[in-house]
């Protein structure tokens, strides 16, 4: 954004809707007016008084548009083929995670860890988590397993998820050198804002998608 200019905005909101549900609502609209693209298999809606555009390409995913930045086609356009993503350049440590994320977090100093990365990555009509976290080296690698399942089991309870034995038993940990990598943890895509909104309480973690 440039000095002077208005403010930009681009974002993912996940839960309880449908393509369906979306399109009904803002067809039926004055206030929005419909676009499509390639050849009417997708579509955006952009409203006619204020900068903003919408989209819902898949069941519990909204794509949101404001300012003068991306629109909803461009965002799109993103979803269909996820792009590199910039902030692996600058922490070339976590790219195995940052690449491809449709959403991440920057996890600020928690001890024992630095600080690190939380990451959401859309397959299959579900969401999976990975975690990248700095560490002292030469920490026991075992101590740290066991420590980021307990972390975990806890974040899960406050965000009040379901059936968090099976969860965790799907979730790998990684030992290298200083980072400690977390992957594989499942949750619903309606499931995935309050997860994040747990963490966030707890961590002080700032983000983008």
């Amino acid at each position: 954004m440039s000095p002077g200019s208005a403010p930009s905005i681009a974002a993912v909101a996940t839960g309880r809707f449908s393509p369906a549900s979306v399109s009904l609502r803002l067809n039926s609209s004055l206030s929005w007016r419909r676009f499509e693209l390639e050849g009417g298999a997708r579509s955006y809606w952009r409203h006619r008084k204020q900068p903003l555009e919408v989209a819902a390409p898949e069941c519990g995913l909204l794509l949101v548009s404001a300012g003068q930045g991306q629109g909803a086609e461009s965002l799109i356009a993103r979803w269909k083929k996820p792009g590199p993503n910039p902030l692996a350049a600058v922490a070339p440590a976590n790219a195995q995670i940052l690449q491809g994320a449709a959403a991440y977090l920057f996890i600020p100093e928690v001890q024992p860890f630095r600080n690190g990365w939380l990451t959401v990555r859309l397959e299959g009509g579900q969401a999976f988590l990975s975690c990248a976290l700095t560490i002292e080296e030469g920490a026991d690698p075992r101590s740290l397993q066991n420590l980021i399942r307990l972390l975990a089991v806890s974040w899960m309870r406050k965000a009040g998820l379901a059936d968090i034995p099976a969860r965790i038993r799907d979730m790998q940990i990684e030992v290298d050198g200083g980072t400690v990598l977390a992957s594989g943890l499942r949750l619903e895509p309606f499931e995935v804002v309050k997860a994040v909104e747990a963490l966030r309480a707890a961590s002080g973690a700032g983000g983008g998608g």
